[in-house]
């Protein structure tokens, strides 16, 4: 189960973030000792892939950055553009226009662009 999983995550003081992508949403949790990063999938709108930094501060805890970035395509697609602009506008308004397409997917403002801080252990 995820309480047994979170369990043996947080006796082991190498874990210090669980990232999975399984809920197609954008959700942070703070757990003991770690941080559960979920990340929205690309087929649901708005597509945010999610760069994750480690930084050692040096002060017995470590920063993981976690930054939600946005394709620069268009939003509305040219059926007649089949370069890598033309194809990313064209999944982008496909997801934006699917039917039954949930509108919280990209999370919270806490669930984004955040600096989660552990404790060295």
């Amino acid at each position: 189960t995820g309480a047994e999983l979170a369990a043996l995550f947080s006796a082991h003081p190498s874990i210090v973030a669980w990232i999975n992508g399984h809920s197609h949403k954008n959700e942070v949790t703070a757990h003991p000792g770690f941080w559960e990063v979920s990340t929205a999938s690309h087929i649901d709108f708005p597509q945010l892939a999610r760069v994750i930094e480690l930084t050692d501060n040096h002060d017995g805890t470590l920063s993981l950055f976690t930054t939600l970035v946005e394709s620069s395509a268009p939003h509305r697609a040219d059926p007649a553009d089949l370069s890598r602009t033309g194809l990313a506008a064209l999944y982008r308004e496909l997801a934006a226009n699917a039917p039954k397409a949930r509108k919280d997917l990209a999370g919270e403002a806490v669930d984004r662009n955040l600096e989660l801080v552990v404790r060295r252990r």
